[in-house]
Protein backbone atom coordinates (compact mmCIF):
# COMPACT_ATOMS: atom_id res chain seq x y z
CA UNK A 1 0.00 0.00 0.00
CA UNK A 2 2.76 2.72 0.80
CA UNK A 3 4.32 1.54 -2.72
CA UNK A 4 1.45 2.29 -4.30
CA UNK A 5 1.14 5.35 -2.35
CA UNK A 6 4.40 6.82 -3.65
CA UNK A 7 3.79 6.26 -7.38
CA UNK A 8 1.13 8.38 -7.24
CA UNK A 9 1.04 12.14 -8.60
CA UNK A 10 0.25 14.89 -5.46
CA UNK A 11 -3.06 15.30 -7.52
CA UNK A 12 -4.15 11.60 -7.02
CA UNK A 13 -3.71 11.49 -3.40
CA UNK A 14 -5.69 14.46 -3.03
CA UNK A 15 -8.29 12.54 -4.87
CA UNK A 16 -7.88 9.46 -3.35
CA UNK A 17 -7.46 10.99 0.46
CA UNK A 18 -10.73 12.71 -0.82
CA UNK A 19 -12.28 9.68 -2.00
CA UNK A 20 -11.46 7.48 0.80
CA UNK A 21 -12.52 10.36 3.33
CA UNK A 22 -16.18 9.99 1.82
CA UNK A 23 -16.28 6.69 1.99
CA UNK A 24 -15.26 6.39 5.72
CA UNK A 25 -18.09 9.29 6.41
CA UNK A 26 -20.66 7.35 4.46
CA UNK A 27 -19.79 4.40 6.27
CA UNK A 28 -20.31 6.08 9.47
CA UNK A 29 -23.86 7.73 8.49
CA UNK A 30 -24.79 4.32 7.80
CA UNK A 31 -23.69 2.23 10.45
CA UNK A 32 -22.13 4.31 13.25
CA UNK A 33 -24.59 7.64 13.54
CA UNK A 34 -27.79 5.91 14.09
CA UNK A 35 -26.86 4.24 16.85
CA UNK A 36 -25.72 7.34 19.25
CA UNK A 37 -29.12 7.31 21.21
CA UNK A 38 -29.04 3.80 21.44
CA UNK A 39 -26.99 3.87 25.08
CA UNK A 40 -29.16 6.88 26.51
CA UNK A 41 -32.16 4.90 25.29
CA UNK A 42 -31.01 1.65 27.08
CA UNK A 43 -31.02 3.85 30.28
CA UNK A 44 -34.34 5.63 30.04
CA UNK A 45 -35.74 1.52 29.82
CA UNK A 46 -33.59 0.26 32.97
CA UNK A 47 -34.39 2.95 34.76
CA UNK A 48 -37.92 2.26 34.14
CA UNK A 49 -37.65 -1.19 34.62
CA UNK A 50 -36.49 -0.59 38.21
CA UNK A 51 -39.27 2.27 39.04
CA UNK A 52 -41.81 -0.54 38.20
CA UNK A 53 -40.06 -3.15 40.14
CA UNK A 54 -40.02 -0.93 43.23
CA UNK A 55 -43.35 -0.15 42.62
CA UNK A 56 -44.20 -4.23 42.79
CA UNK A 57 -42.43 -4.74 45.15
CA UNK A 58 -44.16 -2.22 47.92
CA UNK A 59 -47.55 -3.22 46.84
CA UNK A 60 -46.53 -6.84 46.87
CA UNK A 61 -46.00 -5.38 50.82
CA UNK A 62 -49.17 -4.81 51.24
CA UNK A 63 -50.72 -8.67 50.43
CA UNK A 64 -52.03 -9.35 54.04
CA UNK A 65 -53.74 -6.11 54.43
CA UNK A 66 -55.50 -6.93 50.80
CA UNK A 67 -56.11 -10.13 51.82
CA UNK A 68 -57.80 -8.78 55.49
CA UNK A 69 -60.17 -6.53 53.70
CA UNK A 70 -60.91 -8.88 50.69
CA UNK A 71 -61.77 -11.65 53.44
CA UNK A 72 -64.31 -8.97 55.26
CA UNK A 73 -66.08 -8.31 52.16
CA UNK A 74 -66.68 -11.75 51.44
CA UNK A 75 -68.08 -12.39 54.63
CA UNK A 76 -70.34 -8.84 54.28
CA UNK A 77 -71.66 -9.66 50.74
CA UNK A 78 -72.95 -13.29 52.02
CA UNK A 79 -70.04 -15.70 49.74
CA UNK A 80 -69.66 -17.43 52.91
CA UNK A 81 -73.29 -18.76 52.54
CA UNK A 82 -74.17 -21.92 51.04
CA UNK A 83 -76.45 -21.89 48.36
CA UNK A 84 -78.89 -24.29 50.16
CA UNK A 85 -78.49 -22.42 53.09
CA UNK A 86 -79.43 -18.64 51.91
CA UNK A 87 -83.10 -18.88 52.42
CA UNK A 88 -82.42 -19.74 56.22
CA UNK A 89 -79.82 -17.34 56.50
CA UNK A 90 -82.45 -14.76 55.71
CA UNK A 91 -84.76 -15.97 57.73
CA UNK A 92 -82.59 -15.92 60.86
CA UNK A 93 -81.62 -12.30 59.89
CA UNK A 94 -85.19 -10.51 59.76
CA UNK A 95 -85.84 -12.71 63.28
CA UNK A 96 -83.37 -11.91 64.75
CA UNK A 97 -83.54 -8.01 64.15
CA UNK A 98 -87.41 -8.20 64.88
CA UNK A 99 -86.39 -9.56 68.18
CA UNK A 100 -83.92 -7.28 69.06
CA UNK A 101 -86.33 -4.12 68.14
CA UNK A 102 -89.50 -5.38 70.21
CA UNK A 103 -91.33 -6.23 66.29
CA UNK A 104 -93.49 -9.21 66.20
CA UNK A 105 -93.56 -11.00 62.34
CA UNK A 106 -97.30 -12.19 61.58
CA UNK A 107 -96.43 -13.46 58.89
CA UNK A 108 -93.97 -14.33 55.76
CA UNK A 109 -94.07 -15.22 52.18
CA UNK A 110 -91.86 -17.52 50.97
CA UNK A 111 -88.50 -16.93 49.38
CA UNK A 112 -88.11 -16.14 45.66
CA UNK A 113 -85.25 -16.38 44.35
CA UNK A 114 -83.74 -14.41 40.92
CA UNK A 115 -80.68 -15.36 39.24
CA UNK A 116 -80.24 -13.49 36.31
CA UNK A 117 -77.81 -11.44 37.75
CA UNK A 118 -74.35 -12.84 36.61
CA UNK A 119 -72.80 -11.83 40.16
CA UNK A 120 -75.33 -11.50 42.43
CA UNK A 121 -78.34 -14.60 43.83
CA UNK A 122 -81.86 -12.21 45.02
CA UNK A 123 -83.81 -13.45 47.27
CA UNK A 124 -87.26 -11.84 48.25
CA UNK A 125 -89.58 -12.48 50.65
CA UNK A 126 -92.83 -10.51 51.88
CA UNK A 127 -93.21 -9.62 55.41
CA UNK A 128 -96.13 -8.68 58.07
CA UNK A 129 -95.16 -7.12 61.27
CA UNK A 130 -96.48 -4.78 64.07
CA UNK A 131 -94.71 -2.75 66.37
CA UNK A 132 -94.78 0.55 67.87
CA UNK A 133 -93.82 3.43 65.87
CA UNK A 134 -90.76 3.64 66.67
CA UNK A 135 -90.23 0.21 67.07
CA UNK A 136 -90.51 -0.52 63.19
CA UNK A 137 -88.27 2.77 62.60
CA UNK A 138 -85.35 1.02 63.64
CA UNK A 139 -86.49 -2.47 62.39
CA UNK A 140 -86.01 -1.09 59.04
CA UNK A 141 -83.10 0.91 60.12
CA UNK A 142 -81.40 -2.14 61.45
CA UNK A 143 -82.10 -4.10 57.87
CA UNK A 144 -79.76 -1.92 55.50
CA UNK A 145 -77.68 -0.83 58.05
CA UNK A 146 -73.92 -1.08 57.94
CA UNK A 147 -72.52 -3.82 55.08
CA UNK A 148 -76.16 -5.69 55.06
CA UNK A 149 -76.78 -7.51 52.21
CA UNK A 150 -80.85 -7.06 52.81
CA UNK A 151 -82.47 -3.81 51.62
CA UNK A 152 -86.04 -2.73 51.72
CA UNK A 153 -87.51 -2.97 48.41
CA UNK A 154 -91.09 -2.31 49.07
CA UNK A 155 -92.98 -1.44 52.23
CA UNK A 156 -97.15 0.00 53.07
CA UNK A 157 -97.83 0.73 56.52
CA UNK A 158 -101.40 1.14 58.35
CA UNK A 159 -102.58 1.12 62.19
CA UNK A 160 -104.17 -1.57 64.01
CA UNK A 161 -107.93 -2.10 65.20
CA UNK A 162 -106.88 -0.20 68.48
CA UNK A 163 -104.58 2.68 66.75
CA UNK A 164 -101.58 1.65 69.54
CA UNK A 165 -99.51 -0.19 66.81
CA UNK A 166 -98.13 -0.06 63.44
CA UNK A 167 -99.10 -3.21 60.83
CA UNK A 168 -97.02 -2.75 58.37
CA UNK A 169 -96.34 -5.05 54.67
CA UNK A 170 -92.54 -5.08 54.04
CA UNK A 171 -90.41 -6.81 50.70
CA UNK A 172 -87.25 -7.54 51.80
CA UNK A 173 -84.02 -8.35 49.42
CA UNK A 174 -81.00 -9.87 50.18
CA UNK A 175 -78.57 -10.18 47.58
CA UNK A 176 -76.15 -13.39 47.92
CA UNK A 177 -72.96 -12.94 46.23
CA UNK A 178 -72.01 -15.94 43.34
CA UNK A 179 -68.92 -18.28 44.33
CA UNK A 180 -66.84 -18.31 40.82
CA UNK A 181 -67.00 -22.05 39.57
CA UNK A 182 -64.26 -24.06 40.13
CA UNK A 183 -62.26 -26.13 37.83
CA UNK A 184 -64.07 -29.17 38.18
CA UNK A 185 -67.46 -28.24 37.94
CA UNK A 186 -66.54 -25.85 35.05
CA UNK A 187 -65.45 -29.10 32.96
CA UNK A 188 -68.81 -31.18 34.50
CA UNK A 189 -71.11 -28.62 33.36
CA UNK A 190 -69.22 -28.47 29.31
CA UNK A 191 -70.91 -30.09 26.88
CA UNK A 192 -69.29 -33.35 26.24
CA UNK A 193 -68.16 -33.93 22.87
CA UNK A 194 -70.83 -36.33 20.28
CA UNK A 195 -69.59 -39.60 19.88
CA UNK A 196 -69.06 -39.93 16.06
CA UNK A 197 -70.98 -42.36 14.26
CA UNK A 198 -70.20 -45.61 13.98
CA UNK A 199 -69.70 -46.50 10.22
CA UNK A 200 -72.27 -48.22 8.30
CA UNK A 201 -71.19 -51.81 7.26
CA UNK A 202 -70.72 -52.35 4.25
CA UNK A 203 -73.16 -54.05 2.18
CA UNK A 204 -72.22 -58.06 2.01
CA UNK A 205 -71.86 -59.53 -1.40
CA UNK A 206 -75.50 -61.97 -2.51
CA UNK A 207 -74.70 -65.00 -1.53
CA UNK A 208 -73.95 -67.71 -4.02
CA UNK A 209 -76.42 -70.61 -4.47
CA UNK A 210 -76.36 -73.82 -6.09
CA UNK A 211 -79.04 -73.61 -8.29
CA UNK A 212 -77.77 -74.85 -11.94
CA UNK A 213 -78.97 -71.03 -13.71
CA UNK A 214 -76.13 -70.96 -16.12
CA UNK A 215 -77.52 -74.75 -17.08
CA UNK A 216 -80.79 -73.51 -17.78
CA UNK A 217 -80.01 -70.94 -19.47
CA UNK A 218 -77.22 -72.89 -21.71
CA UNK A 219 -80.45 -75.78 -22.37
CA UNK A 220 -82.30 -73.04 -23.47
CA UNK A 221 -79.58 -70.84 -25.93
CA UNK A 222 -79.23 -74.33 -27.47
CA UNK A 223 -82.95 -75.20 -27.69
CA UNK A 224 -83.18 -72.18 -29.78
CA UNK A 225 -80.64 -72.21 -32.18
CA UNK A 226 -81.99 -72.26 -35.76
CA UNK A 227 -81.14 -75.62 -37.79
CA UNK A 228 -78.56 -75.57 -40.40
CA UNK A 229 -80.10 -75.51 -44.31
CA UNK A 230 -77.55 -78.73 -44.93
CA UNK A 231 -79.66 -80.59 -42.93
CA UNK A 232 -81.75 -83.69 -44.21
CA UNK A 233 -85.48 -83.51 -43.40
CA UNK A 234 -86.64 -86.94 -41.84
Amino acid sequence: MKRFWEQLKPGERRWVAAIGLIFFLVLNWIFIWPHFSDWGRANTRMSKAHDLIDRYNAELKNKPAYEAKIKALQIDTGTDVQAEEQAIDLIRFYNSRASTYDVQVINNSRPITRTNDPFFVDHEMQLNVMGRENHIVNFLYSLGAGNSIVRVRALSLRPDGPHQQINANISIVASYAKKPPTRASAAASAPSKAAAPAPAAAASPPAKTNKPVAAANHNNATSNKPVPLTAKRP
